[in-house]
């Protein structure tokens, strides 16, 4: 299977208020036109030494290298640096570093805060911890963040060591019903700040009625007028590549009606927009008409909510579950969208992970995991599912500061006992994450 090619992939023009994506490109400019012949001296730099270090730039893995991250950036990875005077070594023989996990489809609302926690900054960094403590170390809010205290995570996070994920938000889902009233919803989305707008095409089904085309062409030309990209929920194929005609950035879950031709990536690539199956948000629909077996899973078991855990194995639940038929509708809609990654992924499309986790239910962090694995039994390799969590989903989100471990960009990686090259599992054989060059607290 021929990777997705990387240059198709196209980096987004951040909105007048992202400054920080602003001062990322400055910064690899200025690094790469005076790169110095080894790392420079000071107590502030740290050296990770001896690990495989996958960097996600399209090269192979680095076996016994040594990388050097000073004030929260890698300033180099290679077998041949010489670690700096001063600097802090953390020797990692026999570990794999890859870059961070970013999901550029998850909710974060502070809903699984412990309830004791009532202020909503706190709240969502509670939920941007737990998503960090899995690896994940950057996540895209497509929908429901309090917007005060969401422009506030994210920028404050441009600094060394933010101790919890990295934070792209949408507000409030674009709905209509009206062209004039979708308008307002763009605007007050856009005045609290919102990197993404959120538009939801959908009929649940059939059970509810879609959103006008009149009001979604006008959140699309008001959110264009304002330089915010759209990412789009849909479930049929023939919404997907109407949205895409009018604009929309992200196809935010899979075609899940109909097989779609490899001519859907060329349709993906014109509009300059990113593909995100969010698999694991079908599981979610039906899994728990039973015990799920990756509820067995040490990496869940260390941080999933005992209490939701309580409430989906409940017998009444899963009896519901059971007999729900959206539920047995959406499990064909799993089958449908599996194919149509593999066909995707094949015809060289821009695809990027998300889970849709957050809401109920949907467990934030680990399902990232459980994503990764069921891209790779739709059809990818390892390398490419990797690809798609961290350098493709960088370039989704229009970042050039993530996602990839090279020269200027944030050290944002995790520490695996285990090769996820031969096996996407091992993803889960966590030691260490490291956002900013800081570890982030277990």
């Amino acid at each position: 299977m021929t990777p997705p090619s990387r240059a198709r992939l196209r980096l987004r023009v951040p909105a007048p208020h992202s400054i920080p994506a602003l001062a990322a490109v400055t910064l690899l400019a200025t690094f790469a036109a005076c790169e110095p012949a080894s790392p420079p001296p000071g107590e502030d730099s740290v050296a990770f030494v001896g690990a495989t270090v996958w960097t996600g730039a399209g090269q192979a893995p680095v076996e016994g290298a040594t990388m050097v991250v000073r004030d929260g950036r890698v300033v180099s990875v290679d077998t041949e640096g010489a670690v700096p005077e001063g600097a802090e070594v953390v020797e990692l023989d026999g570990r794999w570093i890859i870059p961070g996990l970013i999901d550029v489809h998850a909710h974060v609302t502070g809903g699984w805060a412990d309830a004791s926690v009532e202020d909503d900054t706190a709240r969502m960094a509670r939920d941007l911890l737990l998503f960090a403590r899995h690896g994940v170390t950057t996540v895209n809010s497509l929908g429901g963040a309090p917007l005060e205290a969401a422009a506030y995570l994210r920028d404050t996070e441009d600094r060394p060591a933010p101790g919890r994920a990295r934070l792209q938000f949408a507000g409030e889902v674009v709905t209509g019903p009206g062209p004039e009233e979708a308008v307002d919803q763009v605007s007050a989305n856009a005045r609290g700040g919102v990197d993404w707008i959120k538009l939801r095409v959908d009929d649940n089904l059939g059970t509810t009625d879609r959103m006008a085309w009149d009001a979604v062409e006008a959140t699309l030309a008001e959110a264009a007028i304002l330089g915010i990209p759209v990412a789009t929920h849909i479930f049929y194929r023939a919404d997907a590549l109407r949205l895409l005609e009018m604009g929309t950035g992200m196809i935010a879950h899979s075609v899940r009606d109909l097989p779609v031709e490899p001519s859907f990536a060329e349709a993906l690539e014109e509009a300059g927009a990113c593909y995100v199956p969010t698999l694991t948000r079908e599981i979610t629909t039906f899994a728990y008409a039973e015990r799920p077996d990756w509820f067995d899973d040490p990496l869940f078991k260390r941080w999933a909510d005992s209490a939701t855990i309580a409430r989906v194995t409940d017998p009444e639940f899963q009896a519901r579950m059971a007999g729900s038929s959206a539920a047995e509708g959406y499990r064909a809609g799993l089958e449908v969208a599996r194919t149509n990654l593999a066909t995707l992924h094949e015809a060289g499309a821009p695809v990027a992970m998300g889970t849709d986790a957050g809401p109920a239910t949907r467990f934030p962090g680990f399902l990232e995991h459980r994503e990764l694995e069921m891209m790779v039994d739709a059809g990818l390799e390892p390398r490419e599912a990797l690809a798609a969590a961290t350098a493709d989903a960088a370039a989704c989100l229009g970042r050039a500061d993530i996602g990839v471990l090279e020269r200027g960009r944030w050290a944002d990686f995790l520490v695996l006992s285990e090769d996820p090259m031969a096996d996407i599992t091992a993803t889960r054989s966590l030691e260490a994450v490291y956002i900013g060059g800081g570890r982030v607290p277990f």
